[in-house]
């Protein structure tokens, strides 16, 4: 591409996810109207316990060429793999009441996007 008509990027993202979420309990006598008070690390939980998530992201910008300059149009395209290994967990649904089991494995996800930017 030439200088000042467009762009490209690469975009690498890893996360791991410990045990805790917004069901689990957050203190030990496992009521979450109590005083949080779990002694752990970050991320919690062992390594069966934890979600790793890695993406890997491709992304291009093209500036069109157009008689109005104050009007400036774009079209981008981005490309996406996405990888992650669920975690084995009991937690409770959103109920509350029941718990669910998270069965631990590997998914993957491709992803492609495509998209027309105006800016004024």
């Amino acid at each position: 591409m030439l200088p000042g008509q467009g762009e490209l990027s690469l975009t690498m993202l890893g996360m791991i996810h410990g045990k805790q979420n917004v069901f689990a309990f957050h203190n030990t006598q496992k009521d979450n109207l109590a005083e949080p008070n779990l002694q752990d690390t970050t991320p919690s939980g062992n390594a069966d316990e934890q979600e790793r998530t890695f993406q890997l992201s491709l992304r291009g910008n093209w500036i069109i060429p157009q008689p109005l300059q104050w009007l400036n149009l774009s079209v981008w395209a981005e490309f996406d793999v996405v990888s992650k290994t669920n975690k084995s967990i009991w937690s409770l649904t959103g109920t509350g009441e029941d718990f669910v089991y998270h069965k631990p494995g590997i998914s993957h996800d491709i992803q492609f996007s495509l998209g027309l930017g105006i800016k004024l």
